[in-house]
């Protein structure tokens, strides 16, 4: 017999250890002096052991690329798995080889999904394709954001037979499970819809207590659950599409563009992979489906708004940091993005309205 929802949600409520390091660490980057004297007290082998996401320590340790095996063992017939998303985990680009459903429990997240910015809340249903870029913020105490991870071919059996309509949710299923140009991601908006929330609640508390029945059970509620999105929320899908090359050197340049983000430039990375220039501009345009100074555009700008709303360093700072020596110029490029300038965009401290604006950016 499944626990209560108050008892589930008490537990998923509940800060954890790592998300009471990470919300410690998330408020020290606000400064300068905090941060430094943050990383200073920290011990590096603990960081390791607990796998803790601490670039200025263990960059090695971001999961940059997860596979099944991080997650399902190889011996083992599981189909699912189940977690909650440690709020204020620092955000880091990454991919993954399976399907992963975010759904969002209680308040809200951001996820950057290749080009855009994507504000989510209460009641929605987001599928990610393998192989996309993506980012996940959740950075308050009030959200609780839950991951499920698929299996390729559980997903396969689950929604195979999806493949065989005309519709846009066919297309989806069929391009996420059999071709390289696919959908980024599909997001459904239930809203406050109870069924889908306790069905929802159910599988934490199946997965919480689990026993050789329980990948059986979550794998039926999620085909039952898929099936009433799709009955009675089709009207709300969103999504969007990207072309992805299959060349594993893709996601290498992407990351090494993000973590040299201030002074990159294309012949830096062409040198960097032994590539030339032409071939390096190619890979990255099949990548993110735009050019090389734009996607850079777009890291540095997507990088300058998460310091703006989460530190409080000057402006001539940030626009150091992001790349841009000449802060006029950073004005004038953010301003043109944002329609507000930096420090206006600042001044808004209601997350909601934050959410609101990314909305529109993302549009």
């Amino acid at each position: 017999m499944w626990e209560s929802s108050e008892k589930v949600l008490e537990k998923l409520s509940a800060m954890k250890e790592d998300e009471i390091f990470y919300k410690t660490y998330y408020e020290a980057r606000k400064s300068p002096l905090e941060l430094k004297k943050f990383l200073a007290g920290l011990d590096p082998g603990d960081v390791k052991k607990r796998h803790l996401i601490v670039p200025e320590i263990s960059p090695d340790l971001i999961p940059h690329v997860m596979d099944d095996q991080e997650y399902f063992d190889k011996n083992d017939r599981q189909s699912v798995f189940f977690s909650k998303h440690n709020r204020y985990t620092p955000a880091f680009l990454h991919k993954h080889v399976f399907f992963e459903v975010v759904y969002v429990l209680s308040g809200r997240c951001v996820q950057a999904i290749g080009l855009d910015t994507h504000p989510f809340c209460e009641g929605d249903f987001i599928f990610i394709s393998p192989g996309t870029f993506h980012t996940m913020e959740v950075f308050d105490d009030n959200s609780i954001i839950i991951n499920i991870l698929l299996r390729r071919s559980t997903f396969r059996d689950m929604f195979t037979p999806l493949t065989y309509g005309n519709d846009l949710l066919s297309e989806f299923f069929s391009s996420g499970l059999y071709s390289s140009s696919q959908f980024q991601y599909m997001a459904f908006h239930s809203g406050k819809d109870m069924f889908l929330r306790n069905e929802l609640l159910n599988m934490c508390a199946e997965w919480m207590e689990p026993d050789r029945y329980t990948d059986q059970i979550l794998v039926g509620i999620l085909t039952m659950v898929f099936a009433f999105l799709m009955r009675n929320y089709a009207g709300t899908l969103e999504t969007s599409v990207s072309y992805h090359t299959n060349v594993p050197d893709d996601f290498l340049i992407m990351n090494y563009m993000q973590e040299n983000l201030k002074d990159i430039s294309l012949a830096d990375v062409a040198k960097h992979f032994n590539f030339s220039v032409s071939y390096c501009s190619r890979l990255i345009k099949a990548s993110t489906g735009v050019s090389f100074n734009e996607w850079k555009r777009t890291l540095r700008l997507r990088r300058a708004e998460h310091l703006l709303l989460s530190s409080n360093y000057t402006i001539a700072q940030i626009s150091d940091f992001v790349g841009y020596a000449n802060p006029e110029s950073f004005i004038r490029i953010f301003k043109k993005e944002f329609h507000l300038s930096p420090t206006e965009y600042r001044k808004n401290k209601n997350r909601t309205l934050y959410l609101e604006r990314v909305g529109k950016v993302g549009e």
